[in-house]
């Protein structure tokens, strides 16, 4: 198929992302992003993966990358954190990096917020009290008017219940030189992921290196002005 193959899009970057994750990233997807020589990141919960350090270690060896998800099992369905503490999730979000540090020797890694508004204790706002200079993917989904200080157009969106019509839709009304996330939550939650479609739109980004190329969250962020990265890079 020649879904990527268009004008509109050229030189556009996709990164693949992948949350939820209960135990060891999941073989069928590893499977997948390994044949098609392409990167992925995945995001890290201690409550859920701590116990399978040694897997989770492999993803560097494949050239993957590893993000903090330390609040995505702790929020509710709506993505909020009603008894949390703003100092709570800061303290969360810090004891994973320092775990991340410890045992894959990783420093400012991506993180993910989890899907929904981010809102703790008393409805208060916590993307205050997250990190500086550190790409963070917020709960926000959709094609994302990101400022003119960034250096590519921003689109985010969550793959469970979309259609591959819908991905593909997205992905050909993309601006010249612009980069879609793309995120799939394997928790086994409904929407469920759907594995055909993970396989479609990895074929579909290796048919077409001119016009689309695969890479990781904290290598596109690390394009950004340091203008920018003095600040907290929430997208």
């Amino acid at each position: 198929m020649n879904h990527l193959a268009n004008s509109h899009n050229r030189n556009s970057i996709v990164s693949l992302v992948y949350g939820g994750i209960k135990s060891t990233p999941p073989e069928n997807i590893l499977s997948c992003l390994n044949k098609n020589n392409l990167q992925g990141t995945f995001f890290f919960d201690s409550k859920d993966n701590i116990d399978y350090l040694n897997e989770w270690k492999r993803l560097l060896e494949n050239n993957h990358e590893i993000g903090n998800g330390a609040l995505l099992s702790a929020a509710l369905a709506d993505g909020s954190l009603p008894r949390w503490t703003p100092e709570m999730i800061a303290e969360c979000i810090n004891q994973d990096d320092t775990l991340l540090h410890e045992c894959f020797g990783l420093e400012n890694t991506p993180i993910c917020l989890p899907l929904g508004s981010a809102r703790c204790a008393i409805n208060t706002d916590y993307t205050p009290m997250l990190p500086t200079k550190r790409m963070i993917l917020s709960g926000v989904y959709g094609i994302n008017n990101i400022r003119k200080r960034y250096v590519k157009p921003y689109y985010r969106i969550i793959a469970n219940g979309m259609s591959m019509e819908d991905i593909l839709h997205v992905i050909e009304t993309m601006a010249s030189s612009s980069w879609l996330v793309i995120y799939f939550d394997v928790s086994g939650e409904v929407p469920l992921f759907d594995e055909n479609m993970h396989r479609e739109i990895c074929e579909n980004i290796i048919q077409h290196p001119l016009e689309v190329h695969n890479t990781t969250l904290n290598k596109v962020y690390l394009s950004i002005p340091e203008s920018v990265k003095k600040s907290k890079v929430l997208m």
